[in-house]
C-alpha cells in the first residue's frame, strides 16, 4: 500500500503489545509502524471505545481499531486504509 504521492505507507513495524495495552489502553495486541499503529480488542465494544477517544485519529473495524499517527495522511489514504482493513474480515 502506498500514500497518494507513492511512499510506502508501512515503513517498519513493532510489537508495541507491552508498552501501550494495559491499564491505559484495555487492548490484546499492539502493532506501530512509523504511520500508524493497529491495537486488537477484546470485544469491539472496547475498540469502540478506544476509537472514539482517537477523534479523527482512529478507525474502528471491528475489535481493530488503527491510530493515525502520521500527519501526512490524507483523507484519501485514511479511507483507503480503513476499506483494506474492513476487507481483511471478508476475505476467504
Amino acid at each position: 500500500m502506498v500514500h497518494e504521492d507513492g511512499t510506502p505507507i508501512f515503513r517498519g513495524s513493532e510489537d508495541v503489545t507491552q508498552r501501550l495495552c494495559g491499564a491505559h489502553v484495555d487492548c490484546t495486541e499492539a502493532i506501530a509502524t512509523d504511520g500508524v499503529t493497529f491495537y486488537k480488542f477484546g470485544n469491539r465494544n472496547d475498540a469502540a471505545a478506544f476509537s472514539r477517544s482517537l477523534g479523527s485519529d482512529g478507525y474502528q473495524s471491528d475489535w481493530i481499531v488503527v491510530e493515525f499517527t502520521d500527519p501526512a495522511f490524507t483523507a484519501q489514504d485514511r479511507q483507503m486504509l480503513g476499506g483494506f482493513v474492513d476487507d481483511l474480515w471478508g476475505s476467504d
